[in-house]
C-alpha cells in the first residue's frame, strides 16, 4: 500500500499545503479541494495537481487523476497531474483521516490569516471556508443545478 499526507507551510508570505506521497513532497500546488471531494463519487477524474493560480489547464493539466473508491482501497491512475508514480493504491480508512487533517489545517492555520499576495488558499472566515466546501460538493456529485445556485464561492474580496 502507498501512504499519503498533507503537510502546511507558510511560503513567502503566502499559505501551502503540500501533498505528500509515500514519504516525499510532491512538487507543484496542490488541489485541496479536489482532494476533499475525490471520494464523493465512485470513479471520479480529479485535477489533484494544478497552477498557483487554482487553474489547472495553466499548468498544462487537463485530465488529471482517475480515482476510484473501493471497499477497502481508494486508487489513483495519475493521467496528467504528473505526479512521482502513474499507480497508487491508499488505505481508505488513511485516505478519510487525511482528508479530514486537510480540512483542520485548513481551519487552523489558514482562515483568517491574510496573506500578502494573491492565493487560491485563502478564506476570510470559517463559514467562508464552508459555503466553499457545500458549492464543492454539488459539483462533486454532478449537482450542477445546485453548484450554480448555491451561495457564491468566495466573498467577494479577492485580495488581502
Amino acid at each position: 500500500m502507498d501512504t499519503i499526507d498533507v503537510r502546511y507551510n507558510f511560503r513567502e508570505n503566502c499559505h501551502e499545503l503540500i501533498l505528500v506521497l509515500n514519504g516525499e513532497d510532491v512538487p507543484g500546488t496542490f488541489s485541496f479541494f479536489d482532494f476533499i471531494f475525490s471520494v464523493e463519487n465512485r470513479l471520479s477524474m480529479q485535477e489533484l495537481m494544478t497552477c498557483s493560480c487554482g487553474v489547472s489547464g495553466c499548468a498544462g493539466i487537463w485530465w488529471g487523476t482517475r480515482v476510484k473508491v473501493r471497499k477497502h482501497t481508494v486508487e489513483w491512475r495519475d493521467v496528467d497531474c504528473r505526479l512521482p508514480k502513474r499507480f497508487y493504491a491508499f488505505n481508505k480508512q488513511e485516505y478519510l483521516a487525511v482528508i479530514q487533517k486537510t480540512k483542520d489545517l485548513i481551519v487552523n492555520n489558514i482562515v483568517g490569516v491574510p496573506c500578502d499576495e494573491y492565493s487560491f488558499l485563502m478564506f476570510e472566515t470559517l463559514e467562508e471556508f464552508n459555503r466553499c466546501l457545500e458549492r464543492g460538493k454539488y459539483w462533486a456529485s454532478k449537482d450542477l443545478e445546485r453548484y450554480y445556485h448555491a451561495v457564491p464561492y468566495f466573498s467577494g474580496r479577492i485580495l488581502p
